[in-house]
């Protein structure tokens, strides 16, 4: 499993949908579905999920397409994206993802801690590296500080049979022959 955070200096085009709820005080930006991320540049602890810590990356991070419906696929990364406010932020904010039960610990919830600088790009993602955490049903990720909902979003995990004409917007153009 792939905690992940990102805090980049790059503008979104996308708004916040149906399946997200947000502060509009906070973002520019809002748009939750299918994540595109460069590879992880370093670990942060993060107790309160399965792996211990989530990945921090330090590139590229963009909404690749708004989705509620999410295909349980090898890789995919899914999550909320947006653009904070120049005047505004947060520190210490804790995303907290809750899931169906996966095999074989039976966790339903991690969390971590994540920052929303001013004027910045920020991005909480979940990405299935393992068989065992593409579990078909229903996910939250919600954003809180000091008992304050910054943001929730919900998604709906499927299994790829689901979604036969899916195609991921993260996956390099194929080469030029």
């Amino acid at each position: 499993m792939r905690l992940a955070l990102a805090i980049c200096l790059f503008p979104l085009a996308a708004q916040a949908g149906p399946n997200i709820v947000a502060d509009p005080a906070l973002f520019v930006t809002l748009g939750a579905g299918i994540i595109c991320a460069d590879p992880p540049s370093e670990h942060q602890p993060a107790p309160d999920t399965i792996s211990g810590f989530v990945d921090l990356v330090d590139g590229t991070v963009y909404l690749g397409r708004p989705a509620f419906r999410v295909p349980a696929l090898p890789d995919l990364a899914f999550g909320v994206a947006g653009q904070v406010a120049p005047l505004s932020g947060a520190q210490g904010v804790t995303i907290h993802v809750t899931h169906p039960p996966m095999a074989p610990s039976g966790v339903t919830s991690q969390s971590w801690v994540s920052d929303f600088l001013p004027d910045s790009t920020t991005a909480n993602f979940f990405r299935f590296d393992l068989p065992e955490e593409r579990v078909p049903g229903l996910w939250t990720m919600q954003a809180t500080l000091d008992g304050q909902v910054l943001y929730e979003a919900s998604f709906e995990v499927v299994d790829p049979a689901r979604l036969p004409g899916f195609t991921d917007p993260c996956a390099p153009p194929p080469p030029i022959s």
